[in-house]
């Protein structure tokens, strides 16, 4: 996927698939095997949250290896830990666990946050990534889709401070070779996800989750929607008890100029892409299409 600012304009690139997509775990499950076949250094960012489950699930399931990296962050992740020796067991591997202390670094990373327009999470990930090989192929679970709600349409909202783009932006400034992965931005599992039934239901109903206040609209909220109503019974659905459902959070909700920081910057440089037409273009086999800020 490939996304920019030009003229401060935000724009992003999306691909039509390349065949019609199966559901989420079969996708995921061939995409393990593809990247399998292409690379011989793959390392996956395994926080054991469900998203980066999903991954380490479809590679070790299938017998492909895979390394996992564990970001430590010393006297705030303590339960992430505990859960990480679980899928040690579960799975018969051994992670690296990279350890960062976020206080100790606090005027470091805050001061390359503000230098790069950078919320502070990211720059810690950034750190992260520096301490593994450069050359591995760095892959990121899914972060899931961003959905905005408006005259009872719903719209993907992709935006420079975005969760995910921030992240690689994050990492660019690294200059690695090693590529990175982000797993749910493979055409055919975005599509999959989006017209899964679990998905379809939430979006036929969303009007009950707005007029309800369960989701707050706009760029930004999509931990809410996502991670509170669509992964774990989409998940579910799918691999059933085959995943660990730990509780949701377990990481840096304790370290303070972590959490704190600007949210507006989030509603800054988005485009606003009607799913029914994202949709209509990953599945036409148009090759690549632009979509722009307005």
């Amino acid at each position: 996927m490939t996304f920019g600012l030009t003229d401060n304009k935000f724009w992003v690139e999306f691909t039509s698939c390349r065949y019609e997509p199966s559901d989420l775990k079969t996708e995921s499950e061939l995409y393990a095997r593809e990247l399998s076949e292409k690379y011989n250094n793959l390392v996956l960012s395994l926080s054991t949250g469900l998203d980066s489950q999903v991954v380490l699930h479809s590679f070790l399931n299938q017998g492909l290896e895979l390394k996992c990296a564990f970001m430590s962050l010393v006297g705030y992740n303590q339960r992430e830990l505990e859960q990480l020796k679980i899928l040690e067991s579960k799975y018969g591997f051994k992670a690296d666990v990279v350890e960062i202390d976020p206080i100790a670094l606090k005027s470091e990373i805050i001061e390359e946050a503000e230098a790069h327009d950078l919320r502070p999470y990211q720059i810690i990930h950034k750190k992260f990534l520096s301490m593994l090989s450069p050359t591995d192929t760095f892959i990121q679970g899914l972060e899931g889709p961003d959905l905005v709600f408006k005259d009872g349409k719903t719209f993907l909202a992709e935006g420079w401070n975005n969760f995910e783009k921030s992240r690689l932006r994050a990492f660019k400034l690294l200059e690695r070779p090693g590529e990175i992965i982000s797993w749910e931005r493979k055409s055919e599992i975005f599509t999959s996800v989006m017209t899964d039934a679990v998905m379809t239901a939430f979006l036929n109903s969303k009007e009950y989750f707005l007029n309800n206040h369960m989701v707050y609209n706009g760029p930004g909220t999509r931990t809410v929607e996502w991670d509170t109503y669509i992964k774990p019974i989409l998940y579910g659905r799918h691999w059933k008890d085959e995943l660990c459902y730990f509780p949701k959070y377990g990481g840096p909700e304790g370290i303070d100029y972590i959490i704190q920081g600007p949210q507006n910057k989030f509603r800054e440089n988005v485009v606003y892409i009607s799913i029914e037409r994202l949709l209509h273009h990953l599945t036409s086999n148009h090759g690549v299409k632009r979509f722009v800020e307005k």
